[in-house]
This record gives C-alpha cells, sequence and structure tokens, in this order.
C-alpha cells in the first residue's frame, strides 16, 4: 500500500485512495474484533455479503462524526 502523497506522483485514480482507506477500516476493524476474541465471528462475517457493506457503513460513520 502507497501513502495517499504519492497518488498525485504517479497520476493514479481516486479509485486506489478509496481502495486503500477501505483496507484501512478493515484493519482497524479486525483488530477490534480479534482483541475482543471474536475471531469465530470474524471469520463468518467476512464470509458473507454483510462485510463490505459493514466496512462501508463504518467509513461512512468515521467521516460523519469528523
Amino acid at each position: 500500500m502507497i501513502g495517499y502523497e504519492d497518488y498525485n506522483a504517479l497520476g493514479l485514480p481516486p479509485e486506489y485512495d478509496e481502495q486503500d482507506a477501505f483496507e484501512a477500516m478493515e484493519n482497524r476493524i479486525i483488530a477490534v474484533l480479534k482483541k475482543a476474541n471474536l475471531d469465530a465471528f470474524l471469520v463468518k462475517i467476512q464470509q458473507s455479503t454483510y462485510w463490505e457493506e459493514a466496512v462501508g457503513e463504518q467509513q461512512e460513520a468515521e467521516r460523519m462524526a469528523v
């Protein structure tokens, strides 16, 4: 993963920035669930269709809180 400041230098489209932000949110959610010993729940939700929706909703909630 590259930093957002590199996108302009490389001329990459903004979708890459969005993808990196999504992956960063995923990693934070995974860390919280693992810390709470919810590994089994994590595996189940990642295999479902709700995972991407949940990560997207968390991103939106974080944006609204700022």
